[in-house]
């Protein structure tokens, strides 16, 4: 459509501020790969600063290692996220994102259009055949 912008900036504008809220998604999607990444970041750095000492330690050691450092990451962690969650909306700009992919991907705009305007476009087309009749009568 010609009009591609202007539909995508109006859908964007109805979606986000009645189904999403950036915040309460955004960062509860972002605490377990925080987590498996700082698994993984604990177990890198000791196989290659002391991978014998690593190989020997029971795995409930190696456990208990990874929770403290899961626990110390959270609260170092806690303080930027929390400055990020308040400033979110100047950082990443949804709205701007989601109308340049619905731009620039028409076929999937011209879907949402008309899945999200079936009921009215069904209504539109009941109304035109009532007044057709009418009009037809006189």
């Amino acid at each position: 459509p010609r009009r591609a912008h202007i539909m995508a900036t109006r859908a964007c504008d109805i979606m986000i501020g009645t189904l999403i809220t950036v915040e309460d998604d955004f960062f509860q999607s972002l605490e377990q790969p925080l987590m498996l990444t700082t698994a993984a970041v604990v177990e890198n750095l000791a196989n290659r600063h002391c991978p014998e000492i690593w190989s020997r330690l029971p795995e409930m050691v190696k456990a208990e290692l990874r929770a403290k450092v899961m626990e110390q990451s959270r609260a170092m962690f806690e303080p930027v996220l929390k400055d990020l969650k308040q400033n979110i909306n100047q950082i990443v700009d949804i709205k701007q994102m989601s109308v340049d992919i619905l731009v620039g991907n028409k076929s999937l705009l011209v879907k949402m259009f008309l899945d999200i305007g079936a009921r009215e476009f069904a209504f539109i087309q009941h109304l035109s055949a009532v007044m057709g009749f009418l009009l037809g009568l006189i």
